[in-house]
């Protein structure tokens, strides 16, 4: 059993129910509220407008997507499928992205990706892995690289607090060119 959190609010939530979107995979329907939360998390983001919500809930299971977090959001994963309880041992949230299609230009760098993080924005109570690069270049091409969490260009105001961060593996450069003969060696 992991921490345990409090319902300050006393709205049988950990968080506040009025200002918060819901995720869960096994939802029904797709509508983001406590009874029939948002099926993935990137449904949940486009729907998040900080005027408006505090928070993104994502309850217990496996999401296989490629998360982008935005300015203001505050992502927090561990909750029971009913969101009556938090704790990030007890009901493991995991997020892992298919590998980025290389040949697209700008492929998304990483399972979660925060780039120009300026406000403060949150991610907390997840395990993120990476995916395995397959990808092979063409000749004299680079090979790719694996991210679990990619960061640029953000500032301190970008919180990554309790996750398990899952590295995998990177990519195979293309092979190098032969090398030359040597040279015969002189007389003994």
């Amino acid at each position: 059993v992991g921490a345990q959190y409090v319902d300050r609010d006393c709205d049988l939530v950990d968080g506040v129910e009025a200002t918060s979107l819901f995720v869960w995979t096994g939802s029904q329907q797709s509508l983001g509220t406590r009874s029939s939360p948002f099926r993935t998390m990137n449904e949940a983001l486009a729907a998040f407008d900080p005027s408006r919500h505090t928070a993104i809930l994502v309850a217990s299971g496996s999401y296989f997507e490629s998360v982008q977090l935005t300015n203001g959001v505050k992502l927090y994963g561990g909750y029971s499928s009913d969101f009556a309880r938090r704790d990030i041992v007890a009901y493991p949230t995991l997020i892992e992205s298919p590998e980025p299609d290389f040949m697209k230009p700008n492929p998304r760098r990483g399972t979660v990706i925060a780039e120009g993080i300026t406000s403060p924005t949150v991610i907390s109570g997840f395990t993120i892995r990476s995916y395995d690069v397959t990808f092979r270049p063409p000749p004299g091409g680079s090979g790719k690289s694996s991210y679990a969490v990619y960061v640029k260009d953000s500032t301190s105001a970008l919180l990554v607090s309790n996750n398990h961060v899952v590295a995998r593996r990177g990519g195979d450069a293309s092979p190098g060119t032969s090398g030359l003969a040597g040279q015969n060696g002189g007389r003994g």
